[in-house]
């Protein structure tokens, strides 16, 4: 069986919400952090036979990087790797998913009150000025009538702040959604995003068949406005 290198990045991309990861039999793979609070799903073209757990998927990946073109022959109790015309191969025992991290349902997102279009381009201006200026927060912020996502420290008023202008407060309500910048660990990808006032917010990839389900923080704060039900979905 072959894996796409698609699938392989989206592998890498679960690795930095969970080291764990549960494959069930079917297309759909998902993951959900330590603290519950980064929940991620995805169909992939691939179709998996044998349900298996890895407890260690950084180093699986790294087991699969010393293949050029590698192989996976999915066993009862593991998986064989191997380049094809190649004498070498790794043979990879599974773990007991009872004792990995997992998720197996699906989040039923509550109705959103607030929607935008996150791009790409936005999104990797925000996290490198989070770097650059050493940054914990982002939120999304109605300022009059536009919303505005912005990269800060909240705990400190005179803090140095980066922020972008993502579209027109349909919704009129007043809000200020709050994030942690290393929770928001998305492959690249423009979204669409979704957020409720039940401190959850839906990112939908407009390029593939992945969603992050990512918590608010508990001091996020939403006053609906007049044209509120327009915006809700």
């Amino acid at each position: 069986m072959k894996i796409s290198h698609d699938t392989l990045a989206l592998l890498k991309n679960f690795s930095s919400i969970n080291s764990n990861l549960v494959v069930k039999e079917g297309n759909t793979l998902r993951t959900i952090s330590a603290g519950k609070n980064i929940l991620a799903e995805a169909e992939v073209p691939e179709e998996f036979d044998t349900p298996f757990g890895i407890f260690d998927l950084s180093q699986f990946l790294a087991a699969v990087s010393l293949f050029k073109d590698p192989d996976f022959d999915f066993r009862k109790d593991h998986v064989v790797i191997r380049s094809s015309g190649s004498k070498a191969s790794v043979k990879y025992y599974y773990s007991s998913p009872e004792l990995l991290v997992s998720s197996d349902k699906k989040l039923t997102m509550p109705p959103t009150k607030v929607n935008f279009t996150l791009r790409v381009k936005d999104l990797n201006e925000l996290m490198r000025a989070s770097s650059v200026l050493g940054v914990p927060d982002l939120s999304l912020e109605s300022v009059d009538d536009r919303m505005v996502l912005r990269v800060w420290n909240r705990k400190d008023p005179t803090s140095h702040d980066f922020s972008i202008d993502v579209g027109e407060n349909e919704s009129g309500a007043e809000f200020q959604f709050l994030f942690k910048v290393e929770n928001l660990r998305l492959v690249p990808a423009d979204y669409e995003v979704g957020i409720s006032d039940k401190k959850v917010a839906q990112f939908e990839s407009q390029s593939s068949n992945v969603t992050y389900w990512i918590s608010l923080e508990t001091d996020s704060t939403y006053t609906a406005g007049t044209k509120a039900h327009a915006a809700t979905r």
